[in-house]
């Protein structure tokens, strides 16, 4: 009974081996299948999740934002322009200064042309003819400094633009004390300012300082700068997707605008100076003529950053400094003896 029960137990115990081994292999079989069949863990470059994006390979120049092509745009742009700023860049007479004019010598004759047929039309019956003898006057001190003009400037100086001018001469009756030369050389005096300044020299200076203007070709300047800001709108509202106009007009008025319109009169100031000199009207009236061009203004005018022109004052000072070259240039044409010869005359 004994050897029985023992016979069982060496039985069982067999049995429970060969399914202990039957379960050992089947689960060695699934490990080996699961070491072939599962993915492998990825390494450091590759992604582990489809659409994932390692920061250290992510290519700035490509995906759904693409600043390239703006890149290279700007840049091609920025280029083109500067070498057009460079190829139009001039030199005004006398103060050698550069600066850009986009605008040619006819068209901005033609603006000269329609301005004038607007201020022909604003004060129609208040031209005086040409008999008369306030338009004489003037017309014969404009031609005096208009003709010192043919004179040689200095070298590299642009002036190409002085030599199809056909210059006319206008009195308006008017009780305003102003002045102007519009481009292509129509000049316009009302009969306020002769009230004021009676003598050749002071005029000489008025006119000087107007027809340095159109030596400089302050006018054409002005219309490329404006057509340079408007370029600016443009390419902001490109870059920034924004219409920044408003904010570019306002910012250039007090930062561009008036200063370069103070600093044009300036230069107008010496241009002037200088060709009167030539012309043989006497330079050395000219710091008060500007001194009495502030008193009359009596303290009204504007503050100096909002003005478009710059205080008498300091225009008389900057004449001062200039004076020394002018009055070289007076002697050097021999002018003394003309204002004796004048003087004679009553002119």
């Amino acid at each position: 009974m004994l050897a029985s029960r023992a016979r069982k137990l060496v039985q069982c115990a067999r049995a429970g081996m060969r399914v202990t081994a039957g379960r050992g292999r089947q689960e060695a079989g699934t490990r080996i299948s699961l070491m072939h069949h599962s993915t492998p863990r990825p390494h450091a470059w590759q992604d582990p999740q489809p659409g994932y994006k390692h920061f250290g390979r992510t290519n700035v120049l490509s995906g759904p934002s693409n600043y390239y092509p703006m890149i290279v745009g700007l840049t091609g742009t920025a280029l083109a322009g500067s070498v057009y700023y460079y190829n139009h860049l001039e030199s005004v007479p006398i103060t050698g200064r550069s600066h850009f004019i986009m605008l040619s010598s006819s068209s901005e004759q033609q603006l000269g042309a329609s301005a004038l047929h607007s201020v022909l039309s604003e004060y129609r019956g208040r031209v005086l003819p040409q008999e008369h003898p306030d338009t004489r006057k003037v017309a014969r001190i404009g031609k005096r400094i208009v003709a010192a003009l043919n004179e040689p400037f200095e070298k590299g100086a642009s002036v190409v633009h002085l030599a199809d001018i056909k210059w006319e001469y206008f009195v308006i009756d008017s009780p305003m004390v102003n002045a102007f030369v519009l481009p292509g050389g129509k000049v316009c005096v009302f009969t306020g300012l002769l009230k004021v300044f009676h003598s050749e020299d002071e005029l000489g200076t008025i006119l000087g300082h107007e027809i340095g203007h159109v030596v400089a070709r302050h006018s054409a300047e002005k219309v490329s700068q404006s057509m340079f800001l408007s370029l600016a709108k443009l390419l902001a509202i490109a870059v920034f997707g924004a219409d920044l106009s408003g904010f570019i007009s306002a910012t250039s008025v007090i930062g561009l605008e008036l200063p370069f319109s103070r600093r044009n009169e300036l230069e107008a100031d010496q241009i002037g100076l200088h060709i009167m000199a030539r012309a043989c009207f006497d330079p050395r009236v000219a710091p008060g003529v500007f001194q009495k061009l502030g008193d009359l203004e009596g303290g009204r005018a504007p503050p100096k950053y909002l003005n478009t022109h710059p205080p008498h004052r300091d225009r008389s000072v900057k004449l001062e400094d200039n004076m020394q070259r002018a009055c070289h240039v007076f002697r050097e044409h021999n002018c003394d003896r003309y204002a004796a010869v004048r003087g004679s005359f009553g002119w």
